[in-house]
């Protein structure tokens, strides 16, 4: 499994524990339900940047970006950087 589709797994696993369908995930953090799919199929296979990863991470239930970074690290490879 490519770095993209792990990640894009481990936060859709994060998003089914939290009780939160994706529609309720985008309306929370002001996107559409079609956006969170994509994200969760790797559609475009590019990783958003911490702007938008902020919000999901934050809605998520990660206190910090730095706990987010640190959820990522454990389930996905290679390693993000902190911005």
């Amino acid at each position: 499994m490519g770095y993209i589709n792990e990640l894009s797994h481990a936060l859709r696993v994060k998003r089914i524990g939290q009780g939160l369908t994706q529609k309720q995930l985008a309306k929370n953090i002001g996107t559409t339900q079609q956006t969170i799919s994509s994200f969760e199929r790797a559609v475009g296979c590019q990783l958003p940047n911490s702007s938008h990863l902020r919000p999901y991470a934050k809605e998520l239930g990660f206190k910090k970006f730095n706990d987010f970074i640190r959820f990522v690290n454990e389930n996905s490879k290679p390693k993000l950087e902190k911005d």
